[in-house]
């Protein structure tokens, strides 16, 4: 939250140059710092964000918050646990699945740049649309937070005190 207070407040006073106060000086910053600090600046488009790289630190708290859920189910109801574990991972592939289909999203942005040559600002324009409507979203993204969430649960039940290194 430091950075943010810096980035949207002071950022412009350390520089010089030509062009050094449009650039420093961002106005989405600072009407949107607040989608920052509540974590859910990975719910708004791209071109409306502050700091782009901070989507992840959104993504990462949303699915830390949700994370009880899966945890308490699995210590009181192993088997219902697992089972909702399961049907969430499922549930975010199926999403991923129908989001690319819905709007016939580029899968692997570099592979199909060929047909795109022509028309590079379509190519871009789908790559940001890939990007808000998929990439940054929790709920394409907590499956591989889930497996390590169910491999440490299974990890912690196991007793490792007869283990001894072969090497």
């Amino acid at each position: 939250m430091i950075v943010l207070g810096f980035y949207t407040t002071l950022l412009c006073y350390t520089g010089s140059g030509p062009i050094w106060p449009e650039y420093a000086t961002n106005p989405v910053c600072k009407e949107n710092w607040w989608r920052y600090l509540l974590y859910i600046n990975n719910f708004e488009l791209s071109v409306k964000s502050c700091m782009l790289w901070c989507w992840h630190l959104a993504a990462e708290m949303q699915v830390y918050v949700l994370s009880p859920i899966f945890l308490l189910s699995l210590l009181r109801w192993q088997r219902f646990g697992y089972c909702l574990a399961s049907i969430t991972i499922f549930l975010s592939g199926l999403s991923c699945f129908l989001i690319t289909t819905e709007y016939n999203l580029i899968y692997c942005s570099f592979v199909q740049l060929d047909l795109y040559i022509g028309d590079l600002e379509s190519f871009l324009d789908r790559i940001w649309m890939y990007i808000d409507s998929l990439y940054y979203k929790p709920y394409t993204r907590i499956s591989p937070y889930l497996i390590g969430v169910l491999l440490g649960y299974h990890f912690y039940g196991k007793n490792f005190k007869d283990i001894r290194n072969r090497w």
